[in-house]
Parts: C-alpha cells; sequence; structure tokens
C-alpha cells in the first residue's frame, strides 16, 4: 500500500460518485457481508409472520394478531438494520481519512447506539410528514383558488406538483446524513444528529439534491429489472384469460409476487454498500467544505 497521501480539496458532483463507486468496488467484500446481515434482519420479520400465518394460524382472521405478535421484532429488526448500515458508512469516511477499521472495529461504537438509529429514523419520518402535512395544507389552499379562479389552475396547480416535489427532495438532502454523523462522531444523541446533518448541508441543499438524483440514476436500472420476474410470472394471465379460474390467478400472482420479493431484496442487499458510501463520502465531503478539515487520502485512490 502506497505511504504517499494528499490533502483532498471539495470534491465536485461526479468525483463523489466515483468515490463511492471505487470505495464500493475496493472493500465489496467487506461492506457485502455486513449488507447481507442488515438485508437478512430487515426480512426475518416478514419470513416469521408468513410462517407464523402458514403453520401456526391458517386462517386471514388472525393476520393482524399475527402481525402484532411480530411487531416487538419488528422494532428491534429495524434497530438492527439501520446500525448495520451505519457500520458500511463509518467504514468508508474512515478509509477516506485514511484511518480504516476492521468490521469488528467499526461495529463496537456503532452497535452501542443501535437504539439512537432507530430514534433517528423515527425523527425523520415525522419531520417528512409535518413537510407533507403543510404542503397538503398549502396544496388545499391552491384547490381553492383554482376553484374559484379556473383559468389559474392551469399553472397553479402544475407548479404546486413540481414545488412538491421539490420542496420534499431539498427536505430529504438536509436530513440525508445523520446516521453517518451518529456512527462517527462522540456524544452524539438522535436529536442532535439531525441537528448535526441540517448545519452541515446547509446552504448546500442543490449539490446534494444533484448527487441524490445521479446515483439515482445509477441504481434505477437495476429495479427495473427486479421486476421483470413479476410481469413474466403473470404473461399466462394474459394468454389464457378467462381459461384460468381464481386460484390459478392467485398462484400466478403470488408467485410474480415472491419472485419479485427475492430479487429486489438481493438487489438492496448490493445497493446498499453503494448508498452507505455515498453517504460516507457526502459527510467527508461537507466536513472538508464547511469546517475546512484537514482529511488525507491515500494517493491515487480517486
Amino acid at each position: 500500500m502506497s505511504a504517499a497521501f494528499h490533502t483532498l480539496g471539495p470534491l465536485s458532483v461526479g468525483n463523489v460518485i466515483n468515490a463511492a463507486l471505487r470505495l464500493y468496488k475496493d472493500n465489496y467484500k467487506i461492506y457485502l457481508p455486513i449488507a447481507l446481515q442488515a438485508g437478512l434482519w430487515s426480512l426475518l420479520p416478514t419470513v416469521v409472520e408468513l410462517i407464523l400465518t402458514g403453520v401456526l394460524f391458517k386462517n386471514t382472521e388472525s393476520t393482524s394478531f399475527v402481525r402484532l405478535l411480530v411487531f416487538p421484532l419488528q422494532i428491534f429488526s429495524t434497530a438492527k438494520f439501520l446500525s448495520l448500515a451505519a457500520v458500511i458508512a463509518r467504514l468508508a469516511f474512515q478509509q477516506l481519512i485514511y484511518r480504516p477499521e476492521t468490521p469488528v472495529e467499526a461495529k463496537a461504537p456503532v452497535i452501542k447506539k443501535m437504539w439512537q438509529f432507530l430514534f433517528v429514523q423515527a425523527q425523520i419520518s415525522l419531520l417528512i410528514f409535518i413537510a407533507i402535512i403543510a404542503l397538503g395544507i398549502v396544496g388545499a389552499i391552491v384547490v381553492s383558488i383554482s376553484t374559484v379562479i379556473p383559468l389559474l389552475a392551469v399553472i397553479l396547480v402544475p407548479a404546486f406538483i413540481v414545488l412538491m416535489f421539490l420542496a420534499l427532495t431539498i427536505v430529504y438532502a438536509r436530513i440525508i446524513i445523520p446516521e453517518v454523523c451518529l456512527a462517527v462522531e462522540d456524544n452524539l444523541t438522535a436529536f442532535k444528529a439531525i441537528k448535526r446533518s441540517w448545519e452541515l448541508t446547509a446552504g448546500l441543499s442543490w449539490r446534494i439534491v444533484s448527487i441524490i438524483s445521479i446515483a439515482f440514476l445509477v441504481t434505477i436500472p437495476l429495479y427495473i429489472l427486479a421486476s421483470v420476474p413479476f410481469w413474466l410470472a403473470l404473461v399466462p394471465l394474459f394468454g389464457e384469460g378467462a381459461a384460468l379460474d381464481n386460484r390459478d390467478i392467485e398462484s400466478a400472482s403470488a408467485q410474480g409476487v415472491i419472485f419479485g420479493v427475492l430479487i429486489f431484496s438481493v438487489l438492496n442487499i448490493l445497493a446498499l454498500p453503494f448508498w452507505q458510501a455515498l453517504k460516507g463520502v457526502i459527510y467527508y465531503d461537507l466536513r472538508n467544505r464547511k469546517e475546512g478539515l484537514e482529511l488525507t487520502i491515500e494517493d491515487g485512490n480517486l
């Protein structure tokens, strides 16, 4: 490994994406097992629910009861998933500052904060919910004005839809890295992690939106491919039409859904390291821009 280093300046949008891809390429043997653990934890409640529903409770009326039984496991599994995902972001950041850690070393401080990651996610969901409610109120006002003055509807309604999308995207951009802050920095609570993300992203929302948009375009073809088995499983329905009874339709639909879920799960596991590495790079770049952090990276890595 080369001993030559140089201090990185602020990264361009393209360099952020390239850095995340390079980190993934160079460390997939480390990242993917952690992503697999996270993915399995996220699937565990669904698997348990299916087993309980199919084996112990064979009538659909018990579904609500089964979900109630599985709910504590759902909470625990979500916390495990979020903390394991944060481990990948921490590993990426630590490598960027050339203080690499082993997965065991990275997990030790992160897993201790497992419930804090759950609280972060809960607060993010609450913030997005509040934003949606606020936009809904504005939307109701827009509709009322459009009803009174129909000619304005042609302008106001499309403009509101665009502005609503942009507003939600910007809110997401401001709270994109609290789990990285929590994973890397000491003495942060869930609330302080969100506040820290809000401070670091101030004035750079559009830049982060650009990064997210490009990253989305990189990964979306994989998810389009994942939907193919679902539609292939439904092809017989269109070909045979009325010749099939309800059971055949339900069976074909169930097969399509199962294949789709399995492939989406695999793709989520494969994509998780990229998104978490990307968050690690964004966090690195924001700290470098905002705090002039003297961070170093191995010469030639990017």
